[in-house]
């Protein structure tokens, strides 16, 4: 069975959405923006918000993979 390609436009929308909700998440969580505020500004808290958004990054490949195999009918469903 193959893959179409335009099988994978909606997923990587789909994947494009939740990096930027886990990215903001990983900002607001880790209280950057209080940190930004107050201008007092460690390269150790931005580079942790930094890992988080890379992590963050990841899952949404592995997310638009699977949403693309799924959507193409190559695997099943997990959960939808």
């Amino acid at each position: 069975m193959s893959i179409n390609p335009s099988s994978w436009k909606d997923p990587a929308i789909r994947a494009v959405r939740t990096f930027v909700q886990a990215f903001v998440g990983a900002i607001v969580a880790s209280g950057i923006l209080n940190v930004l505020a107050t201008g007092d500004i460690e390269a150790s808290a931005i580079q942790q918000v930094l890992i988080a958004a890379g992590f963050a990054g990841l899952s949404a490949v592995v997310s638009w993979i699977q949403n693309a195999l799924e959507d193409a009918g190559t695997i099943g469903a997990a959960v939808k």
